[in-house]
């Protein structure tokens, strides 16, 4: 499991949770990195919202545009419902089409790097059958038949498999941390936004509050003046 969903899901954090997987499909649109995470998560109570219709869901596929794939994403954020996000995995593939064969030709190589030569270009192991041979020792114009013994070949597929498995294991924690640290980014950009339409939004409020405040003086003024003039009329 990804620390950050660890962290979120052992502290109930459900708002966290939401704000991960509202990013993984930018992250990671193969979903590979997250589907375990997301199987476990999905049994958390209040993971999810009760879906509600917000901008209407498209299943031509030929619509799956970049804004619609925004527009989804806003949606996911008002109404987190598992019909909607499952409905992004579909188009996340269709959206990011190029990323997603991008990263699989990648893994594909790292798998192949971490897998060391000696495996990879692994002699043939011939069966039992094969193995076994007969010697034929000449001694005083008499010949012995002896077999040999085939070698043991269980250990070495067992070596072979296990070498096998490291690498695929240090492939996927190699993308993993590429996964977190491209996550965290993504994280930080959708903070910095907040932080600046807050910022908009009190600022918007500030004059709001100032322009009243400059209307009321006005108004004060205005009632001050007729008075006084009234007062000079009068006298």
């Amino acid at each position: 499991m990804l620390a950050e969903v660890r962290k979120c899901a052992d502290n109930h954090d459900i708002k966290g949770l939401r704000y991960i997987f509202v990013d993984a499909l930018d992250v990671d649109p193969t979903f590979d990195t997250y589907r375990e995470d997301y199987e476990y998560c999905k049994t958390i109570p209040g993971m999810f919202d009760e879906h509600v219709n917000i901008s209407p869901v498209v299943s031509d596929k030929s619509k799956w545009t970049t804004e619609y794939w925004e527009q989804l994403k806003l949606d996911l954020m008002k109404n987190f419902s598992e019909k909607r996000f499952e409905h992004m995995r579909l188009a996340a593939q269709v959206v990011y089409a190029d990323k997603v064969s991008r990263l699989m030709t990648d893994r594909r190589k790292t798998v192949s790097a971490s897998i060391p030569e000696s495996v990879s270009k692994q002699p043939e192991i011939k069966t039992s059958a094969e193995a076994s041979r007969k010697i034929h020792i000449e001694d005083n114009n008499n010949f012995t038949c002896i077999a040999a013994k085939p070698k043991d070949t269980t250990a070495n597929q067992a070596d072979l498999q296990k070498q096998r498995i490291d690498a695929q294991r240090r492939a996927l924690e190699t993308e993993n941390r590429r996964i977190e640290a491209e996550q965290k980014k993504q994280r930080e950009k959708i903070e910095a936004v907040r932080r600046a339409e807050a910022n908009r939004q009190n600022i918007q409020s500030g004059g709001s509050e100032s322009k009243k405040a400059l209307g009321i003086a006005l108004a004060v003024i205005t009632i001050v003046v007729l008075v006084v003039l009234i007062i000079v009329v009068l006298h």
